[in-house]
């Protein structure tokens, strides 16, 4: 039997809760060096752990969460399940997704085994 999600390989994604009115992330940046090359990335106010069943975390505008895969950089383990849920602290809030490393498994007997969803909350 084929595991749901296999070896999901560098799932790194930030969240930026951005206020709906102004960028609040240029205070908060810090500078990285990546494969030689510089970028400008905002600052980890919390880093989240995989679990089946996530626990949801309430973001504040300014606040920037950081979550990965089970032991990224290496590929996880078949058979795992992975979940974050964040939502804003005010229904007008933007949460701000971005991806600095993304990689997955390549479809099988063409279905995609790994996958990214993004949904709106109730």
């Amino acid at each position: 039997m084929m595991a749901m999600l296999q070896q999901l390989l560098g799932l790194v994604l930030i969240l930026a809760l951005v206020d709906a009115t102004q960028n609040s992330l240029a205070q908060n940046e810090d500078q990285i060096q990546r494969n030689g090359n510089w970028s400008i990335e905002p600052r980890a106010s919390g880093t989240y752990s995989c679990s089946r069943r996530p626990r949801l975390v309430t973001l504040n505008p300014g606040d920037v969460a950081t979550f990965t895969s089970p032991g990224y950089p290496s590929p996880y383990t078949s058979r795992n399940s992975c979940g974050w849920k964040f939502r804003t602290s005010q229904s007008s809030d933007l949460i701000t997704i971005t991806c600095s490393s993304f990689t997955v498994q390549s479809p099988s007997r063409g279905r995609c085994r790994d996958y990214l969803a993004l949904g709106r909350g109730k």
